[in-house]
This record gives C-alpha cells, structure tokens and sequence, in this order.
C-alpha cells in the first residue's frame, strides 16, 4: 500500500512538471509569434512611409500605455504614401503573463534632410521568455525591462541606418 501511494505521488509529481514545462513552452512561442506579427506591420510601415515609429509611440500602445489598444497607422508627418488612414496593426498584442511581464520596442532615429524630419530606420522588438536560450542573445539593444524582468529575446528590423 505505501509503495502504491509513493509510486503514485512520484508520477503525480511528474506530471505537473511536464505540465509545467509545456505551458512555459506554449507561452514562450505565442511571444515569439507575437513579435513575428508585430515585425510583420512594421516592415509594412517602413515599405510606405520610409520609417519606423518611435520607441515611446510603440510603448505607449502596447498594454497599459497611454495609448494602450490604438492601432498602428502611417506616420501623418511623413509624404504618402505614408497616410495616417493606413492601418499597419490593428493593436499590440500583449506578453502571456502581463502584467508583470511585458513586451518592449526601441529604436533609433536620424534627421532625414531630404524629408526635413527625424526618420527611424532601425528598431528591436525584446520580450522575456520563460526557457533560457542557449546561447544567450546579446539584448542590449532592448534598452531596458520587459516589464519586472529581464529581456532575453530580441528581434530587429529588416533595415539599418543608412
């Protein structure tokens, strides 16, 4: 009888760790999904408008920002085809865990004296996964947090300052 009940407890304990293990796997690829889906309307956006946005007006959109749930839309200050009638992203989506977990944009700017205006040409998206990459990436260019957390998983535009 109590070889039965510590066999039982023993697969018990099994179990939850497997368990364990697959949601932290299942939520660390809805995060590289997520940054995928956002890289994806960005590129669109640098297509028309030459640019990317600014960190604070991407964090400020992302879950608990000023602008939390406002869409993506062209850059108004830049010519067209970059129109702010265009929607790039409908919303940012948020980390799995948020709060205190949270994804984080930035980016770098550069006066464009063609357009008379600072452009962005260069932004990495970062978030926190669960499971440790091994190697580790280089995250500095996350300039910061993932909400309490420290970034570990960093992705970046498609172009660089010219």
């Amino acid at each position: 009888m109590l070889v039965a009940i510590t066999v039982i407890a023993v697969l018990v304990g099994v179990l939850i760790f497997t368990l364990q293990s697959s949601r932290s796997a299942a939520r660390d690829g809805r995060r590289k999904a997520d940054l995928a889906y956002m890289q994806s309307g960005f590129e669109e956006l640098y297509t028309d408008c030459r640019s990317y946005y600014s960190t604070s007006a991407i964090n400020d959109r992302f879950p608990g920002g000023s602008q939390a749930g406002s869409p993506i839309i062209g850059i108004s200050s830049l010519p067209s085809p970059c129109l702010a009638s265009n929607t790039y992203l409908e919303s940012l989506p948020s980390d799995p865990l948020y709060p205190p977990r949270q994804y984080r944009y930035n980016s770098t700017s550069e006066f464009d004296a063609g357009l008379g205006v600072n452009v962005v040409r260069e932004y990495y998206l970062c978030a926190a996964l669960e499971t440790a990459l091994t190697p580790a990436m280089d995250v500095t260019n996350c300039g910061g947090q993932c909400g309490n957390v420290a970034c570990n998983y960093i992705v970046g535009s498609s172009h660089s300052i010219e």
